[in-house]
C-alpha cells in the first residue's frame, strides 16, 4: 500500500482506517499534515491529534467542525465494530484526557463521512482538501478505509 501511495507524486495522498489511524502517506501528504504526523501519536491518528494536541486548533481553520466530524465518524465506527479493542482504547484515552471529546461523544451524533471540506489554517500554498460524494473515490484522501479483521 505504501508503494502505491508513494507513486502519487503530484498530490498529497494518505490512507487511514475508521479510527483515523494513518496507515500510509506519501511525502506531500506527510508535509501537508506535518503537525498530525508528528503530534498525533503512533500511528498518527486524526482524533488523537484533534483533541489532544494544542496545535490542532491552529491547524484547522474550522476546528469545531473538524472535531464534530471526527467524533461522529468514531461513533459510527463504534456502532459497526463494537468489539474493536483498538477503537475502545482510543475512545477511552480521548474520554479521559479531553473534556471537548467527552462533551461531543455524549451528544451521540453519527455521521457517514462521504463528502466534506477540511481546510488547514491557510498558508500561501496550502490547498483545501475536498472530495466527491460518489462511491468511486479517486483520491486516497477521500474516505477512511476499513481494515480487514
Amino acid at each position: 500500500m505504501q508503494r502505491v501511495i508513494e507513486s502519487i507524486t503530484t498530490a498529497p495522498a494518505w490512507v487511514r482506517n475508521d479510527r483515523g489511524d494513518v496507515l500510509a502517506a506519501n511525502e506531500p501528504g506527510r508535509a501537508l499534515y506535518l503537525e498530525m504526523m508528528t503530534d498525533g501519536g503512533t500511528p498518527p491518528n486524526s482524533a488523537r491529534f484533534t483533541f489532544l494536541s494544542p496545535r490542532a486548533r491552529e491547524f484547522f481553520a474550522d476546528w469545531e467542525r473538524a472535531a464534530d466530524d471526527i467524533v461522529a465518524v468514531l461513533r459510527s465506527t463504534a456502532g459497526k465494530n463494537p468489539y474493536d479493542q483498538d477503537l475502545s482504547d482510543l475512545l477511552g484515552e480521548l474520554s479521559t484526557r479531553s473534556e471537548e471529546f467527552r462533551t461531543r461523544w455524549a451528544r451521540h451524533d453519527v455521521k457517514y463521512h462521504r463528502t466534506g471540506r477540511k481546510t488547514p489554517t491557510p498558508l500561501p500554498t496550502t490547498p483545501s482538501k475536498s472530495w466527491p460524494a460518489d462511491a468511486t473515490q479517486r483520491e486516497t484522501t477521500a474516505a477512511p478505509v476499513k481494515e480487514k479483521q
